[in-house]
């Protein structure tokens, strides 16, 4: 390049530099403005177009401080959607420039979620006039409160750029959830928020009211402690999501910050309990279970004492690792009982690891160690909504397998282990109604009384065995000669008892011939492969009138049955009532 052309160069190269300087500055300038909206944009957010400062501890700023500091350059630029500085964060300035090119209208500007310790905000509009809010649940909890959304400052935005400062000073983590939404527009989204916690509260109110009903009429333990698990979430959601500072607690900031602390703790500590209950880990884990026990109550009191004392800071610090902790304890004991292959635990461990994945996101978006949003933030509901759905069917599942195991006992109890046919207290269980009922219709009943005849020579010569196999045999043919409404029972030994509804006399006696025929006309095969020709005796009566009871006509059988013995044995004797 020729030396006469080098300071035409020098002020081409000078005049673009100053050029791509001022585009960059207006294009920071254009990103770090809030340009309102009037559809559906205006649910985005808008944390990247703010600007931050943190406070020295100790040293707060005034409004002018601060505004002074943003003139110097002092705010740094968010990079988050959703800007979150963590529990025990010092005091923070936000700074927003809103520009609306319409007419004047009324806005709602969301800024923080509803746990957030206190908000200041100042609004200068273009006329120069000043707005301010004070919020927070340090503050009065309810004020600007929208529960599921956070606090939100009514405003009117005036044509021209307002200049938003807010001034963040919480404990808690302040996930600063900002968006300028228009009035009109503001009931859809509030509405969806709402639409989601009333879903939730109802689902889990659901269950704790058909388990606490569960629990009333069976006193299981574990459903008991699953209703208190289900209940302790909803107090704690309750809590947090804004419903209970709005409708149970408006005024009362120390009460606003202590439900949501304990809640936590409550929930946590009831989620392990009914672990330990549902998985019976005293059973088969007993040291384990025992420290356990102790290590809940320990924590419960320890949590109490610095709620009710108001060390916020101890116990914001504690709240979510203990959260986890216990949760993590579940996994644990889920593992251990698969290992153990323990009843449902399985599925047990399924439900608790979603929690345990919930709580991950949710806990660190929270903190700000993960973006925050819709998703995020509901992870941890989700999880548990997983989770309890999966305790109410595994709690379903083992109530299901104590209902058939209740009636195979109750089965068993009632029924004759080798020939499966009722036994006396089974028969006296059907016997009774069934008797009542003939009564009331005016039906005959008949009662027919059947023993095999030197069945004790069977045992003598062939064995118990063969014994076992004859009585098989005859109550397989006895129950296929009775009709399928009556009751056919192993009285004891050799002796059987049929009960026949709606069978006359004459009808009686001639299946009693039956009856004793069956067991007559065909040789019994004996486990030796011999045969035995058995015959029986046989007792009837018939109550035509239905007018007696069950114990006296098993005493009028059994004098029957006596005579047919005396009578020489193979034969049907009847009685006379």
């Amino acid at each position: 390049m020729s030396r006469h052309h080098l300071p035409r160069f020098i002020l081409k190269f000078s005049l673009g530099l100053i050029f791509a300087a001022v585009f960059a500055a207006a294009t920071a300038t254009a990103q770090s403005r809030v340009e309102v909206q009037q559809d559906a944009r205006a649910y985005a957010r808008i944390g990247k177009s703010a600007q931050i400062l943190h406070e020295t501890r100790g040293k707060p700023l005034t409004l002018k401080e601060a505004e002074s500091a943003y003139a110097k350059g002092l705010f740094s630029a968010s990079k988050d959607d959703v800007p979150n500085f963590g529990h025990l964060a010092p005091p923070t300035w936000i700074h927003l420039s809103i520009h609306n090119a319409e007419t004047a209208a009324p806005y709602r500007i969301y800024v923080a979620q509803g746990w957030t310790g206190r908000l200041e905000a100042w609004l200068r509009r273009p006329d120069g006039s000043v707005q301010t809010w004070h919020a927070g649940l340090r503050e009065l909890p309810a004020k600007d409160l929208r529960p599921g959304v956070g606090f939100g400052f009514d405003t009117e935005l005036q044509t021209g750029t307002s200049e938003l400062f807010i001034r963040v000073n919480s404990n808690a983590s302040a996930a600063l959830d900002m968006r300028v939404v228009p009035m009109p527009l503001t009931a859809a989204m509030e509405s969806r928020a709402e639409a989601w916690n009333g879903s939730v509260h109802g689902f889990l109110l659901a269950l704790i009211l058909t388990y606490a009903l569960l629990w009333a009429a069976l006193k299981d333990k574990a459903q008991g402690r699953y209703v208190l698990y289900v209940t302790m979430y909803l107090f704690m959601h309750v809590g947090y999501s804004g419903v209970g500072s709005l409708w149970l607690w408006p005024n009362d900031s120390h009460v606003a910050r202590a439900m949501i602390l304990s809640g936590m703790a409550l929930f946590a500590s009831s989620g392990l309990w009914f672990s330990r209950e549902f998985l019976d880990s005293r059973s088969w884990a007993p040291k384990l279970d025992f420290k356990l026990k102790w290590m809940t109550r320990i924590v419960l009191t320890f949590m109490g004492t610095v709620i009710a004392f108001d060390f916020d800071r101890i116990a914001l610090l504690l709240s979510f690792p203990f959260l986890m902790l216990f949760t993590l304890l579940e996994v644990c004991l889920g593992i251990l009982a698969v290992r153990k292959k323990r009843d449902l635990a399985g599925i047990f461990l399924i439900a608790s690891s979603c929690r345990l994945t919930g709580l991950v996101i949710t806990s660190q978006a929270v903190v700000g160690r993960i973006p925050f949003n819709d998703y995020t933030f509901r992870a941890v509901e989700i999880g548990v909504l997983i989770e309890a759905t999966l305790w109410a069917m595994a709690l379903g599942l083992r109530l299901r397998r104590d209902r058939i195991d209740h009636v195979t006992a109750m089965r068993l109890a009632q029924s004759d282990p080798l020939t499966g046919l009722f036994n006396r207290r089974g028969f006296l269980n059907v016997a009774k109604p069934k008797i009542e009922h003939c009564q009331k219709m005016g039906l005959p009943v008949a009662l027919i009384m059947a023993d095999l005849d030197h069945f004790k020579t069977v045992n003598d010569i062939h064995g118990h065995e063969a014994g076992d196999a004859v009585l098989i045999e005859a109550a397989q043919r006895f129950k296929g000669a009775a009709r399928s409404a009556d009751v056919v029972c192993r009285w004891g030994g050799e002796e059987f008892l049929i009960l026949m509804c709606g069978m006359s006399r004459e009808n009686a006696i001639d299946f009693a011939e039956r009856l004793r025929a069956v067991l007559a006309e065909k040789p019994i095969v004996l486990p030796d492969k011999q045969l035995a020709n058995l015959t029986t005796s046989v007792g009837v009566v018939v109550d035509s009138e239905s007018q007696h009871a069950l114990e006296d006509l098993l005493h009028y059988v059994d004098a029957a049955l006596y005579s047919a013995k005396e009578a020489g044995r193979d034969c049907v004797i009847k009685s006379t009532l």
